[in-house]
């Protein structure tokens, strides 16, 4: 991400995250019910994600798969008899993909907060909050999986060797960023930015 997304807090009672936008610029919704009803890791879990939906350019292609699914449907309207059909077909389809791009975001909301269990009592927060999808049928005709089916994929990205990967870089970035700080992290005295070496105390910053 070239720049972080401008964020906006809405006053709001119901736990809402979302992002919206183009290439060029995105913006972060949340409300003010979400940021009372989380803790810090719980937020920063859901950050994750909506940020991941950006990174993953999820933003462009929900609004073209929505942009689709209602032109194919004006289109077989139009067309009627037997093609009516497809619209079911393809609806469910992009439903499909949909359901897919919140699965990649949930990875990257556990790959900032570094804890599945966190991720876990995220979801199931906004579950209790939506009273969302309940089953394998209801999962069919909405656009985010199941509860349960999102609690085990993240559990098994956790335990997975590319999360693991992925994970040591994002910790090696966040130390060196520490490193790089005008302050050293151990007695608090002011240091060069780009030393790695307190000159105060003389200890590492790695």
């Amino acid at each position: 991400m070239e720049s972080l997304p401008e964020t906006y807090i809405i006053r709001s009672r119901s736990l809402t995250a979302f992002t919206f936008g183009s290439n060029k610029s995105q913006f972060l919704v949340l409300s003010s019910g979400l940021l009372r009803s989380l803790d810090r890791d719980e937020l920063k879990a859901a950050i994750g994600h909506e940020l991941g939906h950006i990174k993953c350019g999820h933003i462009k292609y929900h609004t073209l798969a929505e942009i689709l699914v209602r032109g194919v449907e004006y289109s077989l309207g139009v067309l009627g008899g037997a093609l009516n059909m497809l619209s079911p077909a393809i609806r469910l389809m992009l439903l499909s993909w949909h359901r897919e791009s919140e699965i990649s975001a949930d990875r990257a909301g556990l790959i900032a907060v570094g804890d599945s269990e966190k991720v876990v009592s995220l979801l199931r927060k906004l579950h209790r909050g939506f009273g969302g999808v309940g089953n394998s049928v209801e999962e069919l005709f909405s656009t985010h999986p199941a509860y349960e089916n999102r609690v085990k994929h993240i559990r098994e990205y956790y335990e997975s060797e590319e999360y693991r990967g992925v994970r040591r870089k994002v910790e090696r970035r966040l130390k060196l960023s520490k490193a790089l700080s005008p302050i050293c992290r151990f007695c608090r005295s002011s240091k060069p930015l780009t030393s790695l070496f307190c000159p105060s105390c003389g200890r590492s910053q790695l």
